[in-house]
């Protein structure tokens, strides 16, 4: 498994082929190359187009909602529609010295640069699963994520909503 180092930001890919980054175009209308810190990186240990959940305890975070962590340091919530591919999932893991990077998001560790980046290294990563759960996240598969959602906005714990877009709509129940 692999130890994924504070001093290294990584980017994480289903694309073993990638010798260089260029900037893209964000939702800013910035172009940039994005790369996420060590502490950060349980939450992209799926496939891109996973739509995720991650939550985690920060100073915000009240004792109530710290103690549903049991023991883990996030969850990390997918649909049972995409377990399947996650377990399957093989990825890589891309490794960028942070001198030309800036931090943008404190809260979910991302990182962006301006000019196109070469990774000093990639890593393969065999197991995402196993690795988040080394990482100290726990996976939790629910039937949809749309309910689980409003709980974490109502709640105290940091998180990160990603993909959400491809989450599976929810149920309409026949009235």
């Amino acid at each position: 498994m692999i130890e994924f180092l504070d001093q290294q930001l990584y980017h994480i890919s289903e694309d073993p082929s990638i010798d260089r980054f260029d900037p893209r175009l964000d939702k800013e209308g910035n172009n940039s190359v994005w790369a996420i810190s060590a502490s950060r990186i349980q939450n992209y240990l799926l496939p891109r187009d996973c739509p995720r959940i991650c939550i985690w305890a920060n100073e915000q975070t009240n004792a109530n909602d710290w103690a549903k962590l049991s023991n883990a340091n996030s969850i990390i919530a997918i649909e049972r529609g995409w377990f399947e591919r996650c377990a399957a999932a093989k990825l890589y893991a891309y490794v960028f010295d942070s001198a030309e990077f800036d931090l943008i998001g404190p809260n979910a560790g991302y990182f962006t640069a301006s000019t196109a980046q070469k990774p000093r290294e990639m890593l393969t990563i065999d197991d995402p699963l196993r690795q988040l759960n080394l990482a100290g996240a726990r996976l939790e598969v629910l039937e949809e994520l749309h309910s689980f959602k409003e709980t974490v906005l109502g709640s105290s714990f940091a998180f990160s909503m990603i993909r959400m877009r491809n989450a599976a709509p929810i149920p309409q129940t026949p009235i």
